[in-house]
């Protein structure tokens, strides 16, 4: 028998869902359901903030981020939906998510949200298809900042520009930051090296069936 743990700080997010309002649940699954094949997790958050005006940033973050988790798991389990959902209900219930009068209708909830035919569900696989790797690229951010430099006698002697590049990553399921500090010559190879990339899809597509490409934006 298969079995599943919700982990501990996701236990609320799961409280929250299930006791949505129906009209809120019907608004989240008919936003989920129009997203297109290949939308990032960020992209559907910052679409789900201008569609969904009853729900905070935060709480469209966490419903996207359990769709996207269980759709991984089940994915992983090679489980049909209907398969899945026990092992679903097990592990709720052990976690003292879900109550007796809550079953049957998260249950329901649930299947429509993991329904195998769904954009979001054809997207989470590709999602998990890129994830098979250790590091997985999340987020990018450069912020300047000038350095000045004077000498003993604190004469000026010039200013510098520092391109501060921090990258958001998830490791083994934590999310991580690292920091370089880049000059302008750092700053052009990595704009080269970008482009060059750019230009090798290109190429790919131009060689292969591009219907058959789907992009992860």
């Amino acid at each position: 028998m298969k079995e599943i743990n919700i982990p501990t700080e996701y236990i609320e997010k799961f409280k929250f869902y299930i006791k949505l309002p129906k009209e809120l649940k019907n608004a989240v699954e008919d936003f989920l359901s129009k997203i297109q094949i290949g939308t990032s997790p960020n992209k559907i958050i910052e679409l789900g903030t201008k569609n969904l005006p009853n729900l905070t940033r935060e709480r469209i973050e966490d419903i996207i981020l359990i769709f996207l988790n269980l759709a991984h798991v089940k994915e992983n389990l090679h489980l049909s939906i209907e398969e899945f959902l026990p092992v679903l209900e097990r592990a709720l219930k052990k976690s003292e998510i879900l109550s007796v009068e809550d079953t049957q209708l998260a249950l329901h909830d649930f299947r429509k949200l993991l329904s195998n035919d769904s954009n979001t569900s054809v997207t989470a696989k590709l999602l998990d298809a890129m994830t098979e790797n250790q590091k997985n690229f999340l987020k990018a951010t450069i912020t300047e900042d000038i350095r000045t430099a004077f000498d003993s006698d604190e004469n000026y002697l010039g200013s510098v520009i520092i391109h501060n590049l921090k990258i958001r990553f998830s490791e083994n399921g934590n999310t991580k930051d690292i920091y370089f500090a880049l000059d302008s010559d750092d700053l052009e190879t990595f704009i080269t090296t970008l482009k060059k990339s750019q230009e090798r899809i290109a190429k790919i597509k131009s060689d292969f069936n591009v219907d058959s490409i789907i992009e992860i934006k």
